[in-house]
């Protein structure tokens, strides 16, 4: 996320400054203007700073809905974004220079809005706000580092998610086997089973739906809120029939059928691995 430019004044601290201006210039043309008026002049831009400045100022959540095309969500998490922004004195250096690095679930709470709401909003700061705030996905947020670390030989990772950028794109795969190579897959799941700590993956989620099962190593982002207590609970949820195909998932592959020994991976991944996040 790159810098936030000020907000522009409001329009009667620009008035009186335009005010003072004329009079100063008129009077200027003949001999220098008088000290009233050059200190209209400096009273008039100290208020447009002020007017810049001071998010708490009536109408600035206002002009921040109306430059995101009328949209309450979206006007909220600018204007939080601005408040962050103005409000902390050290900034993390990110590529394209000072920014502020924050999860989903970070916004969603300084803005006030729920997991879906967080989403529509962030489209239409992106499209709308564009020329005030430019936000960019760097990663699965505070979970990016988490992933470097726990495969660091990953090579070919196959992300289902917007999240997260993979390098295979899953929407090219024509046949299931071409994704026997990939080493890390990252889904979405429609929600959990608390009772049974199991995932359920949908053909919506999936995109391709070998690729829960060839990958070697599964990610699942599951949201905190959409954990159901039972599995009783889970086949009255309209996820489990409205799609094509759904699976739970309750772990890793494993099988220790022959002379007794545990193997991992043997029928579908070798790790499965659920970040709770938005």
């Amino acid at each position: 996320m790159s810098n936030i430019v000020s907000f522009a004044a409001s329009a009667e601290a620009k008035a009186k400054m335009k005010k003072a201006l004329t009079k100063g210039q008129t009077k200027a043309k003949t001999a220098k203007a008088p000290a009233s008026q050059i200190n209209a002049v400096e009273n008039a831009k100290k208020a447009a700073q002020r007017a810049k400045t001071q998010l708490g100022a009536p109408g600035h959540l206002a002009r921040c809905r109306f430059l995101v095309g009328n949209h309450w969500g979206a006007a909220a998490l600018l204007y939080n974004l601005a408040l962050k922004w103005r409000g902390i004195t050290k900034r993390w250096n990110g590529k394209r220079g000072p920014c502020l690095a924050m999860s989903r679930a970070e916004l969603a709470s300084a803005a006030g809005l729920g997991p879906r709401e967080i989403e529509t909003a962030l489209k239409r700061v992106r499209a709308y706000a564009f020329h005030i705030v430019q936000i960019e996905i760097e990663g699965v947020g505070e979970h990016s580092a988490l992933l470097q670390a726990r495969f660091p030989d990953a090579r070919i990772i196959a992300s289902a998610v917007p999240e997260y950028d993979g390098n295979r794109d899953l929407a090219a795969v024509a046949r299931p086997r071409d994704l026997a190579d990939v080493d890390v897959a990252i889904v979405r799941a429609s929600f959990g089973v608390a009772e049974t700590g199991s995932v359920l993956l949908t053909d919506r989620a999936l995109r391709n739906n070998a690729v829960a099962y060839l990958a070697q190593h599964l990610i699942v982002l599951l949201d905190p809120v959409r954990i159901l207590p039972t599995l009783q609970d889970a086949y009255l949820h309209p996820d489990l029939r409205d799609h094509a195909y759904a699976s739970f998932h309750t772990g890793p592959s494993a099988t220790a059928d022959i002379e007794g020994i545990l193997i991992h991976g043997a029928q579908g991944v070798r790790s499965l691995t659920v970040l709770l996040t938005f």
